[in-house]
């Protein structure tokens, strides 16, 4: 069960759809949004001292701190506007019950979100709004440190908890383990759709078995095998989820080995 949801407060991208998102989520489940915003230390870059002065620093702070209480004033407005409670961090309430807190810290923001976001059940976040070339670095900071399943929402979410979950099955760990992190969204569904690319090896269970599991789990499950698209996984994907008209994809990521996610990424 996600009891706790955690939203980092992002420069990049819009704190509202990052929020709209984890609402319908929170009050389904009960769970507390907890938001975080962290103010990154103001450092020229290497080699770059020689153009910093005093002003600039004290300028760049000051457009720090202002930046922190816009978004801690867009937080407590959107609170209020959808009757959300807002308690402290370490409030525990008698009963389960949705609430929200808003924090902030100074730091290197992939770091310390990351750590933050190690006592939640679910990351949950907005794309940014002008993605670049670069823009997925941040998520890929939190899926491969945060050890917690992240839900990326579009810039405008859906008001309502998943209906038609797909599930992009090819047999691995991470595929696995993404399915068990997102059971308590699965469980909720009408019906959920296994979808696997092309034949897998036969020594990984198949997408009709994972259905069968799912079914056990009381979930109405169908499978599905698709072909690869010449775009490749990742379009013959999107295209199964506008097909079979779901809401929501549930994938696995980071199955390189570290080396490599490192160097190139996941």
């Amino acid at each position: 069960m996600y009891r706790t949801l955690f939203v980092p407060a992002l420069a990049d991208r819009s704190l509202s759809a990052s929020l709209l998102a984890a609402e319908p989520i929170a009050r389904t489940l009960k769970s507390h949004i907890s938001c975080l915003f962290v103010a990154e230390p103001i450092a020229p870059s290497p080699g770059m001292e020689l153009g910093w002065s005093d002003e600039l620093v004290t300028s760049a702070e000051d457009a720090m701190a202002e930046l922190s209480e816009n978004l801690g004033q867009a937080f407590m407005s959107f609170c209020a506007d959808h009757n959300i409670d807002v308690v402290d961090q370490d409030y525990l309430a008698p009963a389960p019950r949705m609430s929200a807190s808003w924090s902030s810290t100074r730091g290197e923001t992939d770091e310390r979100a990351a750590s933050f976001a190690r006592q939640a059940d679910l990351i949950v976040m907005a794309r940014p709004e002008n993605p670049s070339r670069f823009g997925c670095r941040f998520e890929e900071a939190l899926v491969a440190r945060s050890g917690r399943p992240v839900l990326i929402t579009p810039a405008t979410p859906p008001l309502a908890m998943p209906g038609h979950p797909i599930v992009a099955w090819n047999g691995s760990r991470e595929a696995a383990r993404a399915v068990a992190m997102a059971m308590p969204m699965i469980q909720h569904a009408g019906a959920v759709t296994v979808v696997s690319v092309g034949d897998l090896p036969r020594d990984v269970p198949s997408a009709e078995d994972l259905s069968v599991c799912l079914h056990r789990q009381g979930v109405k499950a169908t499978f599905r095998q698709v072909e690869r698209q010449a775009e490749g996984v990742l379009a013959t994907l999107e295209k199964a989820v506008s097909e079979f008209r779901g809401d929501l994809l549930v994938m696995g990521a980071y199955s390189h080995a570290q080396w490599r996610e490192v160097v190139l990424g996941g």
